[in-house]
């Protein structure tokens, strides 16, 4: 490693998520210097959000109606990039991770 690969995040694409001019092949038998958990890949964001209304009906008897919705700005969750040195996806995220897409669900609950 000749240099710091991790790019600001306004400069980091799928197709470029880090510096690949930083890291160059090793001699034969030679121990590479790039440290441990150098680079990160991308985090995953997600916003759940649900909706409860409780309505009393006799004694102890209640219904709660439910609206959750998962994933509600539906954001791709991708996968790191490639860390193959020498390869065409060397450095580009190429697919995407464990990700579902926005989904929404009603429920009514009755106690008593």
């Amino acid at each position: 490693m000749v240099c710091d690969p991790n790019l600001p995040s306004d400069q980091r694409t799928l197709s470029r998520w880090f510096n690949t001019a930083c890291f160059v092949p090793e001699t034969m038998l030679t121990a590479g210097n790039a440290p441990r958990n150098v680079m990160t890949g991308p985090t995953a964001k997600r916003m759940d959000l649900s909706f409860f209304k409780n309505i009393s009906l006799a004694a102890s008897r209640r219904v709660q109606l439910r609206w959750e919705i998962y994933n509600l700005t539906n954001t791709p969750v991708f996968n790191v990039p490639g860390s193959q040195l020498g390869t065409p996806t060397f450095g580009v995220i190429s697919n995407v991770g464990n990700s579902i897409a926005r989904q929404m669900q009603f429920a009514a609950r009755f106690t008593f």
